[in-house]
């Protein structure tokens, strides 16, 4: 009767086991083939032919190891050096023509990024796996550029990696050598490739962070958070990496193209502050509530967004310890928000500049519809440790 008993319980206990991850894969497997579906049936032929703008270089890097313009100067036309440096090693090893690498690429990108918030969410809000992929899966913005040939969803891909690559160094119970600083380092690397502004937009996360956690010292009512001086210490590595990565590329561009920042910003940057402001609430509003049918869609979206904003601000700083996951996404919505804005917005359809934010977005999105678990006393460094 025991042995039975025993029996029995080991195959509860094993087809739970397998059941749970049955259900993972299919939570994960519907986002990946949505995005992939609505993209074939809606989008089949997106975006612009600014992406040849990068095809070029990628071009002349593959074919003679030089990135050169149109008219074969050393000049950085291409807002994005890592996808021309991903597109010319693809085409050096594989010789499959640039023109078709370029949206295989994107849409490959797409879908690691659902992979990558999957993993993320699991990490920061436990439960919301799914509805944090669904909805990045069915957001048109992202679907669009996710077919569209351009550096957007490689953009949305690595600012996640970096969050998580961000989230788990924080977490780490005493990292004695260099080795759990890795991630992070190629994390801040490709992040800080992708996009002009991101190096500015890193480093605003990081003070918003820190300033986070000194709040709660300063603040009345608040407590610090457990072992404070290693938290700072901590994040003044992370610091430390994005100011040499920084010192690096600007080196290397310097050296090479004769310029601190690619071409394309060089043109666009400058004009009147009132007037670059007043175009980027303009960009804001038309993206996002325009025509007045979209309304239906983006305010409910919003009003989740503040509440998950509202949310994160308020368990983070009132609790014993930190979700560091959380903090590095809500962080970066606001301050890339806020970049937008600042700097005119953008002249191209589809919210391209928020899609490369959506999946930290629905991330916070999510969190308006679960709870977080209690601290449990944190980890050692007083961050919560959601596994």
């Amino acid at each position: 009767m025991r042995a039975n008993i025993l029996v029995k319980g080991r195959f509860m206990h094993r087809f739970g086991h397998s059941s749970r991850k049955l259900a993972q894969r299919f939570a994960l497997a519907i986002p990946v083939v949505t995005l992939i579906m609505l993209g074939i049936i809606l989008f089949p032929s997106a975006g612009r032919d600014d992406a040849y703008i990068s095809y070029w270089p990628a071009h002349t890097l593959a074919e003679t190891g030089e990135f050169t313009n149109y008219n074969g100067e050393h000049i950085e036309q291409s807002s994005s050096l890592l996808q021309v440096i991903v597109l010319a090693a693809l085409h050096w090893i594989s010789g499959i023509e640039i023109e078709l690498l370029g949206p295989m690429i994107t849409i490959l990108a797409g879908e690691l990024s659902i992979v990558a918030v999957y993993v993320l969410a699991r990490r920061a809000i436990p439960g919301s796996e799914f509805a944090t992929t669904l909805l990045l899966s069915t957001s048109v913005f992202f679907v669009y550029w996710t077919f569209g040939g351009l550096e957007t969803t490689l953009a949305s891909l690595t600012a996640v990696l970096t969050v998580l690559a961000y989230g788990d160094y924080m977490l780490t119970a005493r990292p004695e050598n260099v080795q759990p600083l890795m991630p992070s380092i190629g994390a801040t690397l490709v992040l800080l490739l992708i996009r002009p502004e991101m190096p500015i937009v890193l480093a605003c996360v990081l003070i918003g962070t820190i300033s986070l956690v000194g709040f709660r010292r300063v603040l009345p009512g608040l407590q610090p958070i457990s072992n404070e001086r290693q938290v700072l210490l901590r994040l003044a590595h992370l610091t430390g990496i994005v100011l040499v990565v920084v010192a690096a590329i600007v080196g290397f561009r310097l050296w090479y193209f004769g310029s601190t920042f690619p071409q394309p910003v060089s043109a666009k940057t400058g004009g009147d502050f009132e007037e670059v402001f007043r175009l980027g609430r303009e960009y804001v509003s038309q993206t996002l509530f325009e025509p007045a049918e979209a309304t239906w869609f983006t305010l409910p979206v919003i009003a989740a967004l503040a509440v998950g904003l509202g949310l994160t601000v308020y368990q983070n700083v009132r609790a014993p310890a930190i979700n560091p996951y959380n903090v590095f996404s809500g962080i970066f919505v606001v301050v890339y928000t806020a970049f937008i804005i600042l700097t005119g917005g953008d002249w191209m359809e589809g919210g391209r500049f928020f899609a490369h934010m959506l999946p930290l977005v629905m991330l916070l999105v999510s969190h308006r519809f679960y709870v977080m678990p209690s601290c449990g006393g944190g980890s050692p460094l007083g961050w919560r440790r959601f596994r």
